[in-house]
Formats: structure tokens, C-alpha cells, sequence
């Protein structure tokens, strides 16, 4: 009996930490779907010449980037938004064309977690 209790608190973290990493890639799948969802609309909110869309889309990625602990990504999400907060759609254009070029680093980022 005193070997099981004195293990119980390891099985217990063990059980947690499994958990906790279950549950981590649950959440980078989630992402995984949501950031290929958030780059798509923000090309065609650009095509649509539409900047509170690019803004706003750019917004939720960079914030969901940086949870993730994906800098790089996050910046060109935050580029693009600044610019398309600021009217100015050709730097938009380019921010966003940063962006995209991030997007297999961090997708493959997120399938290691």
C-alpha cells in the first residue's frame, strides 16, 4: 500500500501531463484549420479591395499565432493589418504575400505539438 500511494501523485501527474499534451494538439489542430480558414478570406478580402475584412481577419491570426508561439507569422498577420488599417491596400498586397510564405513553417510548427 505505501508503494502505491507514494507512486498515486506520479500516476497522477503523468495522467495530467498526458492530458495537458492531448489536449495541446487538439487546440494546433484547431489552429491548424482556422489559420488556413483566416489566410483564405483575407485574399479575398483583398481581392474585394475590402480592408476592415483584411484588418480584422489579419487581427484573429496574429492572435492566434501568437498563442502558439509563432512570431514570425504572427508579425506578417500584424503588418498586414496594420497596413490595411491604414488604407494602404498595395502594402497589404505585400505584407500579406510575407504572410503566406510563412504559412508551411508555422503549419508544420503546429503538427509537432
Amino acid at each position: 500500500m505505501a508503494w502505491q500511494s507514494a507512486h498515486a501523485p506520479n500516476s497522477a501527474a503523468a495522467a495530467l501531463s498526458q492530458d495537458g499534451a492531448q489536449h495541446r494538439a487538439a487546440c494546433a489542430a484547431l489552429f491548424r484549420t482556422e489559420l488556413l480558414r483566416r489566410v483564405a478570406a483575407i485574399a479575398r478580402a483583398i481581392g474585394a479591395g475590402d480592408a476592415v475584412t483584411v484588418a480584422s481577419e489579419a487581427n484573429a491570426l496574429a492572435t492566434g499565432a501568437f498563442a502558439f508561439g509563432l512570431a514570425g507569422l504572427a508579425g506578417d498577420a500584424l503588418r498586414t493589418e496594420r497596413a490595411a488599417r491604414d488604407g494602404a491596400m498595395d502594402e497589404v498586397a505585400c505584407a500579406f504575400r510575407s504572410l503566406q510564405c510563412g504559412v508551411h513553417d508555422a503549419l508544420a510548427a503546429l503538427r509537432a505539438c
